[in-house]
């Protein structure tokens, strides 16, 4: 164990490490860069906390062994996120295409609506004698 000017240094460190973190996550929480990278974030806070941790006790085999602990809890946890962010990102995808495919559908009826109109005489009247009108309409 280190004197207790170490361990403040370490500490007082890690703490100036948390606010700047925070500020950094808080920001790409708000531009939406976090979605699906939580555990990541997650795991990088603590990889720089374990990295304190191995300063003051002295012994980077015994930081490593808790690295290798943290590491078998929260793989599982990691892996999951993604899993659970590649599944909802396909399902918006899809849930995207078929609101496209149904404006598309709802276009295409109202044009055919309108077209159908106009050549039975409902839509617009043509004036005979007009760009717009055809040679049976000229007479």
């Amino acid at each position: 164990m280190k004197n207790g000017l170490t361990v403040a240094a370490v500490l007082i460190s890690l703490l100036a490490f948390g606010f700047t973190y925070d500020a950094l996550v808080g920001w790409l929480e708000r531009k939406g860069y976090d979605r699906g990278y939580t555990a990541l974030l997650v795991v990088f806070g603590t990889a720089v906390t374990l990295i304190g941790f191995g300063l003051l006790i002295g012994s980077w085999p015994m930081a490593l062994l808790a690295t290798a602990c943290f590491a078998a809890s929260g793989a599982p946890m990691v892996l999951g996120s993604w899993w659970r962010h590649v599944i909802q990102r396909a399902k918006d995808e899809r849930s995207a295409l078929r609101i496209v495919r149904e404006e598309l559908v709802n276009d295409q009826k109202k044009s055919r609506r309108v077209f159908i109109q106009a050549g039975t005489g409902e839509g617009d009247k043509r004036q005979p004698g007009s760009p717009l009108s055809s040679a049976a309409d000229r007479g």
